[in-house]
């Protein structure tokens, strides 16, 4: 969190934080409405001996209107601060190494991986589908679904970790299977990374923040411990 208020940096946080805080009231005030009146409309068919159910009910909704409210900020905070993520990416590893990415931002560079980088896109898929598939079925096999929610926990924990590294390592043009070998060398780093940007994730208002203190803290891993450079680091 530290690094994303240097001078450099702070731009590429303030914009999409501020246009998911925008979001984030929006929809917290339009969800807040549509459960007040809907709670207001089930309250009047209450018999008065139940009237004192109301707090219960109103509570309910509260946490009804947080939870989705979470996890629609969630989302909405995905698609909007993407684009800004590779950038923010490439300013982090400026201000750690006084070096910026390999310039892929030209046209013929663009055309010329376009082809890879919907293939990489694909893997990647596949890989999260895969995986995210056989956890759903040991969900259903009584006994064996008592471990599924941990491991579930774990399995966000990776894939988080896997999302935010991808746009550090991506800058340098490598792709899924690059950065799948990668990740080999150093796989309980990846998972604490994950762990804790799933943590951070899950605490609302705090989350504002999650998503450009991963990619920061993802490009701090990637300089300091999975770089051709720095592959043995893990040891010391």
């Amino acid at each position: 969190m530290g690094l994303l208020m240097r001078p450099g940096i702070r731009l590429y946080v303030i914009l999409p934080v501020t246009i998911n805080l925008v979001i984030y009231l929006g929809v917290g005030w339009f969800i807040g409405r549509k459960a007040l009146t809907l709670t207001s409309g089930m309250l009047d068919y209450l018999p008065e001996w139940l009237q004192w159910f109301d707090l219960v009910i109103w509570i309910l909704f509260g946490l009804v209107a947080l939870l989705i409210t979470t996890y629609t900020f969630t989302l909405l905070a995905n698609l909007i601060g993407a684009p800004f993520n590779g950038l923010l990416a490439e300013r982090v590893e400026l201000e750690l190494t006084g070096q910026k990415p390999p310039d892929n931002s030209d046209w013929r560079t663009l055309l010329r991986n376009f082809g890879p980088d919907i293939l990489n896109e694909l893997r990647k898929l596949l890989y999260f589908a895969s995986r995210a598939l056989l956890l759903l079925l040991l969900t259903l096999i009584p006994l064996v679904n008592l471990f599924a929610a941990p491991l579930w926990l774990g399995f966000n924990a990776w894939m988080m970790g896997l999302e935010y590294l991808d746009y550090p390592m991506a800058n340098h043009r490598l792709d899924f299977r690059q950065q799948r070998r990668r990740h080999r060398q150093t796989p309980l780093s990846l998972f604490g990374f994950g762990a804790a940007t799933l943590l951070l994730s899950l605490v609302p208002v705090i989350n504002l923040l999650a998503m450009p203190t991963a990619v920061a803290g993802a490009t701090l891993l990637w300089v300091e411990r999975l770089q051709p450079d720095h592959r043995g680091s893990d040891q010391n």
